[in-house]
């Protein structure tokens, strides 16, 4: 498909809402959001695909809707009383590619110029680098590189949920059933061998609240912390979490006293968050149901780690499940993915609006 201005499609694509479902939003206005055009979907506890191969481009919507963390199943969530705020980008799909040898893709991050994306393939976690390729728009070529999440034979991380990295270490998440798990990572030892024979530093059990994990670091006021969510519905009452990240590397688990620092309420079915720290700005992955849809929340965080008043972007995306979104790098385009088996990579640019 063609480059695809949000705003153009379906009537008004840039909508601003709450954190769709979030208790103790505020009262205000709601803006409809059209249809969605989502296919259903659900847990089946693998994801597809097959080893080996690259990214190959493609020009038809996103579809798929492989794997999901929570045990539960629900609807959207109530979408009453939200309170309206300001829309801070506008999201213009450009492009997408396939790599099925991601199974379901989980998420994407960026790091030392490349892209690592993340997946789950048939039971067994890889992670894949990626070179970016220049060009309008911006393009993913498979490096050959794919780290495979076992550890001595044994699958290890068969559901990655969440990749990030910062001064305390590189993190990366698990979630199967709604337990969630973070690994302390030596990243440099993962991917000269290809697996986590000898690089996992630390398990920490992400207990202190329900929904799985999916560690993402964050710029709270003046300093840093590490943010993680739930897969859980509205009704569920999810919780964005903030952590202390040199705490949580010591800990067992993110219950024990001084490793949770803050929490604030989140909508339902966020797959993945990441930061766009150019725009200053927590952008959370979420499905409109379980297992199906895409949504995209975009909130400021204030000094004390509560939520702003939140953009919500889901009119005119395409079906299938969406996993992750994260900044190219460029500070124009950004990377999401999702569950499918093909467009399962897409390419956007995320401008900022003025205030």
């Amino acid at each position: 498909m063609g480059a695809r201005r949000v705003a153009d499609l379906l009537g008004p694509g840039l909508v601003v809402l709450a954190w769709i479902g979030a208790p103790g939003c505020g009262s205000g206005g709601r803006v409809d959001t059209g249809s969605s055009g989502v296919t259903s979907g659900g847990e089946t506890g693998t994801g597809g695909g097959s080893s080996g191969g690259g990214a190959s481009s493609s020009t038809t919507g996103a579809t798929g809707a492989d794997a999901s963390e929570s045990g539960d199943a629900g609807s959207s969530g109530d979408t009453s009383g939200v309170a309206v705020g300001p829309p801070y980008v506008e999201l213009t799909l450009l492009a997408s590619q396939s790599d099925p040898a991601l199974g379901a893709g989980q998420g994407v991050e960026l790091r030392d110029g490349r892209i690592y994306a993340y997946g789950d393939r048939q039971g067994t976690g890889v992670i894949r680098e990626y070179e970016v390729i220049a060009g309008d728009p911006p393009a993913l070529e498979f490096s050959g590189l794919e780290v495979v999440l076992r550890r001595d034979g044994v699958d290890l991380i068969p559901h990655p949920t969440g990749l990030t990295w910062g001064p305390e270490g590189t993190f990366l998440g698990n979630t199967v059933a709604g337990v969630g798990t973070i690994f302390v990572i030596d990243w440099p030892q993962m991917l000269a061998d290809g697996d986590l024979d000898v690089a996992v530093l630390a398990e920490v059990s992400d207990d202190v609240l329900s929904g799985g994990t999916r560690p993402e670091r964050v710029r709270v006021g003046e300093v840093w912390r590490l943010a993680s969510a739930g897969y859980l519905d509205a009704d569920a009452g999810n919780t964005l979490r903030l952590f202390d990240a040199a705490a949580l590397v010591g800990a067992g688990s993110t219950a024990e006293p001084g490793v949770l620092v803050a929490t604030a309420p989140i909508g339902p079915w966020v797959q993945n968050l990441a930061y766009f720290e150019s725009l200053d700005l927590l952008v959370a992955a979420q499905n409109l149901s379980y297992g199906s849809g895409w949504r995209i929340s975009v909130a400021p965080l204030d000094a004390e780690g509560a939520l702003g008043e939140v953009q919500v972007i889901e009119a005119g995306l395409p079906g299938g499940e969406l996993e992750g979104i994260h900044p190219l790098g460029d500070g124009v385009h950004a990377v999401l993915i999702t569950s499918g088996k093909v467009d399962n990579l897409w390419i956007a640019a995320l401008e900022p609006l003025a205030p």
